[in-house]
């Protein structure tokens, strides 16, 4: 559901893109809607996507304001603007990003108040789980109202960029209100950049996919629900550039749009940092009801009506991957977008009942040998799985995997991985004494 009164209009084909009223391309401007009334503010309100060679972007409340200087009151007429400078000449220097101090978010981190969002999710998971996404997602509490909560967007070298301050019922979840702790209007020298809401818990997670919602509450509750993947928040329907998504290089990244930003985020693909691999969800556009779109329903919404418990110990990496609730219909590897043929679509193999295989002696030779060798720093590539970053971690939860599901043929591409890089390994222990 939308966070704000005004947003750009949502991206559903080139008809609703327009002629920039600065640079006059067509099928460059994105006009801002009155969420409320569902009406464009004005014709000339809006951002041309010509970033570069543009740079045109009146938002709706400079808009406003120069209506109160000049005495108008507002006109759905078209108007042409003056020429706007590019913001390539505009700025002739890279302004340093600011970074708030931890002291801000150790202080509203520790407020001992129960906001009410964290009542929320303590409603859901129960007191213990609370704690845990609190300290997981360093969830803070608001100094001048303690029902409210504080977002932090921490980036991966843990530095503070943005505090989001939100409203929440404690009984429903609904949002009520949002702010920007810090803003330009309040603080001019202030740059601001934004990261991933949850961007820190990327170094925690290293071999983890990566899933990427909207909104904050979202990530929180999906990571709950479904622990195999670092869930991240964009913020909104918009929060997807190619700033942000650098910190994704090397990830396996799966999208989760509400509903309604389907298309958007498709859309988006192309322009976002091209050393990720990105997969869009398309399970909520298929499975959802009319009203449910209309609501712009996310995962959450979906999530909360099981058991959190239950729900997760039902699931395993291979069960995420096929059909259940994460079914990405677009793979994207650099510049190359198509949507897998059905050869291509991951299947996981039946289960099958009987006697459970015994992988122990097999363990425990893998063990063996991956403890009497140096493993590489650099990059290893599976073809059964993809580029390896960090190798020592790889083993180390591969081998806790097939030890406690020793002979479940549902983990047995965990074994299957350590066999293939073992094999990888040695061939190049091979090369590296012949050379």
């Amino acid at each position: 559901m939308n966070d704000y009164k005004y947003i750009l209009e949502p991206y559903k084909s080139s008809k609703n893109r327009y002629k920039c009223p600065s640079c006059g391309k067509a099928n460059q401007f994105t006009m801002y809607i009155n969420t409320e009334i569902d009406e464009y503010v004005d014709d000339k309100v809006g951002i041309c996507n010509r970033i570069e060679k543009c740079g045109y972007h009146l938002t709706p409340k400079e808009y406003f304001m120069s209506l109160i200087g000049s005495g108008n009151t507002p006109s759905y007429r078209f108007k042409t603007p003056e020429p706007i400078t590019p913001l390539a000449n505009r700025y002739n220097e890279v302004k340093p990003i600011t970074f708030l101090d931890k002291k801000i978010l150790s202080e509203s981190y520790h407020r001992p108040i129960k906001n009410n969002f964290l009542k929320y999710l303590e409603s859901l998971f129960g007191n213990e789980q609370m704690k845990f996404l609190k300290k997981e997602y360093l969830i803070g509490t608001t100094e001048l109202d303690s029902k409210r909560v504080d977002f932090f967007q921490v980036d991966v070298n843990s530095r503070i960029r943005q505090v989001k301050n939100m409203g929440y019922n404690p009984e429903t979840g609904k949002k009520e209100n949002v702010y920007f702790t810090y803003s330009k209007s309040k603080y001019p020298d202030y740059n601001l950049v934004q990261c991933f809401f949850g961007e820190h818990l990327l170094n925690k997670y290293p071999e983890k996919k990566v899933g990427i919602v909207e909104s904050e509450k979202t990530a929180i509750i999906a990571s709950s629900y479904i622990n195999e993947f670092v869930w991240l928040a964009a913020g909104n329907a918009n929060g997807l550039n190619l700033e942000k998504t650098k910190v994704l290089k090397g990830r396996e990244v799966i999208l989760y749009p509400d509903l309604g930003q389907y298309d958007n985020w498709k859309e988006k693909i192309p322009s976002l940092n091209q050393e990720a691999s990105y997969s869009v969800s398309k399970l909520l556009l298929n499975n959802s009801t009319s009203e449910e779109r209309k609501n712009g329903y996310d995962i959450a919404d979906y999530l909360i009506l099981k058991d959190w418990r239950l729900f997760r110990s039902k699931l395993s990496e291979l069960q995420l991957k096929e059909a259940t609730l994460l079914v990405g219909d677009q793979k994207v590897h650099k510049e190359t977008i198509s949507p897998l043929s059905n050869d291509e679509v991951f299947r996981p193999e039946p289960m099958i009942i009987g006697e459970l295989e015994d992988w122990k002696p097999e363990i425990m030779e893998l063990e063996n040998y991956f403890e009497n060798i140096e493993l590489p720093n650099k990059p290893v590539k599976l073809q059964s799985y993809g580029m390896i970053l960090n190798t020592s971690l790889f083993v180390k939860s591969h081998l806790a995997i097939i030890k406690r599901h020793n002979g479940k043929r549902t983990f047995s591409p965990y074994l299957n991985r350590l066999n293939e890089l073992k094999q990888i390994l040695k061939q190049d222990l091979i090369i590296e004494s012949i050379n």
